[in-house]
This record gives structure tokens, C-alpha cells and sequence, in this order.
């Protein structure tokens, strides 16, 4: 039945921040504080996972109009044409031999060697439906020695556009699932390590060990499929190792009347570089330096005193900010 009471006090923390450059070994060697080095090992893990998009690229698809042309030669030669050699309409659309070809001289400026050839559009499309008597240049001829003439109107030239996979989708799909799976991985190894480890999260690193599309860049298609496996891995140290490092680097910044307990000190690494048995961090070690007090001391000044009392003892205290008291049976 004798009352008891509960004191919290809270006091404002002198906070301070330190960089060092360590190296962490990786599955290798023993730590050296004195020289910065703490030994590590490393946690790997494979994740898997699908996913599915819709495809925003376009393909145009159709066939190619083909015609017939009639070659005039105006050259007192015999002209060879081969296969393939272009014919341009006068609007700058191209088509090409089917077979090649031989044109007779001319027997006259009036009287040109002719001979009809089969052409095929350059590209598809209906813009290659050329009308009868239309005039070509043929190869690099001039028009005034060598032209052609269409011999009846160019039909089956036809086009459309589909839905296809473009290579924006692939990388946006790839990046996006990757994304996804580095962060399952990257939760799957923190919990992986007990609690007296750090996993140095600057560490991981993650490759594609298998990566399967639905379809390819340029195939018709409304969605893509990505099936993709990685395997990941990153560092994990000793806790012990980085307090006590930790320790070492600020043991000249505690404050006077002040104490830097383990428990206030937050770690984070930037990655320098990777060697190959180590890996160089930037460490930023933050600390909570808080005021040196014995709390068996504090508990017998305290014992027996008035609240008011109480709180004009703890002012002295640096950093105080106030105190939170509880008695328990209230009388």
C-alpha cells in the first residue's frame, strides 16, 4: 500500500554526425578498427515473378501494289537491266525490277528499243496504286534517253496499322518488374539476418537469371508478357563491429557531461567502389550524445520530495526539457 511513483524524463540530445571512408570485406579477412576495416559476408537470394502490360507501339502491315512497265531505250546500245533496279514514278515513289531485263537499241531517235518488265513497289501501301501511262525514270538514266511508261493501272497496294510490342514497352515492362523484384529481394534479405547483423543496403546488387518475353520487339501483339528471375545478393556486418567503429570515430566529439549510448547511433552507407575481395563505403554514423546522470543518485535525491521539489532537481540536468511524474495510490 505504500505509494510508488514512475519519473520520465525528457531531455533534449546533442546530435552529431560523422563520415568515414571504410572498406567492407566481403566473405573474407577479420576486422581492424584501428584501420577502418570491418569483415563482412554476403547474403544472396533468387526472387521470381511475371508481369503484363499493354503494348502502345503500332506496326503498319500490307501488301505491295505491283504493275507493269514498258522500257524505252533511246541509246543507239543494247540495255541491261538486273534485278531490282529501280524505277521512280514522278512523284518520288520507288519500285523495283522483278527479273532483269534486256532492251534493244534504238533504231531510230523515233523508234526506241522497248521492252515490258514486271516492277514491285518499295514499300507498301495504296499511295502505290499508280494510274495506266504513268512516266518513270529508270536507274540513273536521263528521261531523255531511257524512260517507262505503266502499261495498265498498278493494283494491290494495301496497308494498316496493328498493335505491336516497340522497344519502349520491352524496357518499361523489363524496368518495372525488375523494380518490383529488387524490392521483394531487398525485404527477403533483411529478414534473412538476425538482429545483432547490419545488412548495408548500398551493397545489393541484382542480375537477370533468367528473362523470357511473350513476344518480340515488332511482333503484333496488345499485351506483353515478361517472366523474369534474378538473383541478388548484398553485405551483411557485425553490429558490434560498427558500434565499435562507431565509437572510435567519435570519441573525441562527446560532449563534456555527456554519454554516447550504443543504442542511439544510426548507421548508413554510400557505395565508392567495389574491389574484388572488398567494397569501399562513405559510412555516416549519427549519434545521440545524452547527459551523463547516475540514476541511483537521481532516485535517492528525489525519494520523499515534493513535486515542485523534484522538478527544480532535474533543471540542472542538460538538455532538460521536463519531467513526467505518476504516483501510484494517489492520496
Amino acid at each position: 500500500f505504500y505509494p510508488k511513483a514512475q519519473v520520465k524524463v525528457y531531455v533534449s540530445p546533442k546530435r552529431f554526425e560523422e563520415k568515414v571512408e571504410a572498406t567492407v570485406l566481403k566473405d573474407s579477412g577479420t576486422t581492424d578498427i584501428a584501420n577502418k576495416i570491418i569483415a563482412g559476408q554476403i547474403a544472396s537470394i533468387e526472387v521470381s515473378g511475371e508481369k503484363t502490360k499493354s503494348t502502345t507501339g503500332t506496326k503498319k502491315i500490307g501488301d505491295k501494289a505491283r504493275g507493269s512497265v514498258n522500257i524505252q531505250n533511246g541509246t543507239g546500245s543494247i540495255l541491261k537491266l538486273s534485278e531490282g533496279t529501280l524505277v521512280t514514278a514522278a512523284n518520288n515513289l520507288k519500285f523495283s525490277l522483278v527479273n532483269s531485263a534486256s532492251i534493244s537499241a534504238a533504231l531510230s531517235p523515233s523508234t526506241p528499243g522497248t521492252y515490258v518488265v514486271e516492277v514491285t513497289a518499295g514499300d507498301i501501301g495504296a499511295e502505290y496504286n499508280l494510274a495506266k501511262n504513268e512516266v518513270f525514270s529508270v536507274g540513273s538514266y536521263s528521261k531523255s534517253e531511257v524512260d517507262g511508261v505503266a502499261v495498265s493501272d498498278f493494283t494491290g497496294g494495301s496497308s494498316r496499322d496493328i498493335s505491336a510490342v516497340s522497344s519502349e514497352d520491352a524496357n518499361s515492362l523489363l524496368n518495372s518488374l525488375t523494380s518490383e523484384l529488387s524490392g521483394n529481394a531487398k525485404k527477403d534479405l533483411a529478414s534473412s539476418i538476425i538482429s545483432d547483423q547490419f545488412l548495408i543496403e548500398d551493397s545489393f546488387v541484382a542480375t537477370a537469371s533468367s528473362k523470357v518475353f511473350s513476344n518480340k520487339v515488332g511482333d503484333e501483339a496488345s499485351n506483353l508478357k515478361l517472366s523474369l528471375g534474378l538473383k541478388s545478393s548484398a553485405i551483411y556486418v557485425s553490429k558490434k563491429d560498427l558500434i565499435d567503429l562507431s565509437q572510435k570515430v567519435l570519441d573525441k566529439e562527446v560532449p563534456s557531461g555527456f554519454s554516447l549510448d550504443p543504442s542511439n547511433l544510426s548507421f548508413s552507407f554510400d557505395r565508392i567502389k567495389d574491389l574484388s575481395s572488398a567494397a569501399l563505403f562513405n559510412l555516416t554514423v549519427k549519434a545521440d550524445f545524452l547527459p551523463k546522470e547516475d540514476l541511483a543518485s537521481l532516485t535517492r535525491i528525489i525519494s520523499g520530495k515534493s513535486t515542485a521539489t523534484v522538478e527544480e532537481k532535474f533543471s540542472r540536468i542538460q538538455g532538460f526539457v521536463r519531467a513526467e511524474i505518476n504516483i501510484k495510490p494517489k492520496l
